[in-house]
Parts: C-alpha cells; sequence; structure tokens
C-alpha cells in the first residue's frame, strides 16, 4: 500500500496540465491556433493572473464588474429574432445556434439579476418577482428541446421569453426600468 508521499515521488517532471485557450465553433471544431497557454503546476496554490496580459481580461459575472456591463440591447435582439412579428419559421439548425446563444445571455444575467434581487428587502414584491423569474429561467435553461425542428423552435422561443423578463428585472432592480410596451 502507498500512502500520499510515495505518489508525490512518483509524479512527472514538468507541470500537472497545460490548458490552451482557442476560439471553438459551435460544433466543437477549432477556429483558431491556441490564443494563450496556462500552465498548471502540481500543488494547492491558486494560479496567479495565469493568462497576464495574454487575453483580455475576464467577462464572467463574478469579474465584470462596472467595466463590462450585460449588454442588454444585444441579449433583446437575439430574443427579438425569435419572438418578433417578422422572425422566420423554425429551421433546426438556426434554432440550435439561438439556443446555444439564449443560454450564455442567460448565464450571463441571472446571476446579476439575483445578486440584485437579494441586496433589495425581504419582504420587497421586486425582490420576490425577481427571484421567481430567475428560478423559471432556470428550469428553462435545464430543460431539453423536444425532438425535430418545431420542438427546437419552441424551446428557443421559451428561452426568449425569460431572458426578455430578465432583461426588465434587471433593469428594474438597478433602478431604470424599461417602458412598458401596450397592444394597439
Amino acid at each position: 500500500m502507498t500512502n500520499r508521499a510515495d505518489r508525490i515521488e512518483q509524479r512527472p517532471p514538468g507541470p500537472k496540465m497545460t490548458i490552451e485557450i482557442y476560439k471553438v465553433a459551435p460544433d466543437g471544431t477549432r477556429l483558431s491556433a491556441p490564443r494563450a497557454a496556462v500552465v498548471v503546476p502540481y500543488g494547492n496554490e491558486p494560479l496567479r493572473d495565469p493568462l497576464g496580459p495574454q487575453l483580455a481580461p475576464c467577462a464572467c459575472p463574478l469579474h465584470r464588474g462596472a467595466a463590462h456591463p450585460v449588454d442588454l440591447a444585444g441579449m433583446r435582439e437575439t430574443a427579438r429574432a425569435l419572438l418578433g412579428p417578422d422572425a422566420p419559421p423554425a429551421d433546426a439548425h438556426r434554432s440550435a445556434a439561438l439556443i446555444d446563444t439564449l443560454h450564455a445571455h442567460l448565464d450571463l444575467l441571472v446571476p446579476e439579476v439575483e445578486r440584485l434581487a437579494r441586496g433589495r428587502d425581504v419582504d420587497s414584491i421586486p425582490r420576490y418577482c425577481a427571484l421567481v423569474c430567475v428560478s423559471e429561467a432556470g428550469r428553462k435553461r435545464r430543460a431539453r428541446p423536444g425532438p425535430g425542428a418545431y420542438g427546437a423552435a419552441a424551446h428557443a422561443r421559451r428561452l426568449a421569453r425569460a431572458l426578455v423578463a430578465l432583461c426588465g428585472h434587471y433593469e428594474s432592480l438597478r433602478g431604470h426600468p424599461s417602458p412598458v410596451v401596450t397592444k394597439p
């Protein structure tokens, strides 16, 4: 039986892992040569600025801050491509690409809305409504599309409606309510 000290001595020389960063297409094929490489050494120490100046700063919700605001106009434009009166009919390939884009938008917006809502008073109605919307968006995000082009298009429309609702909650929680559009 070996103990931890024996396993440490058996490690090969060099880094534990090297991660290459490159652009990929939705189908998983590489679109570019490696843009950067991160070398992960053995040990439990966190990596300090692993990418250095090689890439732009991270734009995830944790690191975005005020320098990278949420692009509500772009998110609404994506939703409009599915929900607008001039939206084209269902197409499996187009729906799959839009579903991926909507998932990315929801992944960015859900934590932001949740953070803003949790900063409100516990008895606040806007807080409650926003948290219900976050929960519903998460449920729709985890759901899988139905079979065929129609199932994918219907799933994409559900995600788009959730995204539009979250955009409205984001604006209202930040104090910039969007205008209410009424039908004639």
